[in-house]
C-alpha cells in the first residue's frame, strides 16, 4: 500500500506511494557521506573537553585497530601507545 516491497504486488492493492525508491535513495545518501568523510560534520557532532591527552580506559576497537580520546577526538594508538 504505501511501496515497501516492489515485488509484492497483489491486485487487490492500490499503492500510495513509493517508500521503497525514498528510503533506498536515503541510505545511498547516507552510505556514500559517512564513506566520503562528509558526516558527521563538526556542526553534527558533540564535543566533550578533556584535559590533556586521557585515554580512555577501554579503547575503542574499529577494523581491528584500538583508538583512544585525545582532546576530545578519537585518535587512533600508535604502536608506542
Amino acid at each position: 500500500m504505501i511501496g515497501l516491497n516492489r515485488c509484492l504486488m497483489p491486485k487487490f492493492l492500490r499503492t500510495y506511494g513509493n517508500t521503497f525508491e525514498s528510503i533506498q535513495i536515503a541510505l545511498n545518501a547516507y552510505d556514500r557521506d559517512v564513506k566520503d568523510g562528509k558526516f558527521p560534520s563538526e556542526n553534527e557532532s558533540y564535543h566533550e573537553s578533556f584535559s590533556g591527552a586521557e585515554t580512555v580506559k577501554n579503547p575503542t576497537r574499529i577494523s581491528g585497530r584500538k583508538y583512544r580520546l585525545t582532546s576530545g577526538k578519537v585518535q587512533p594508538l600508535t604502536k608506542a601507545g
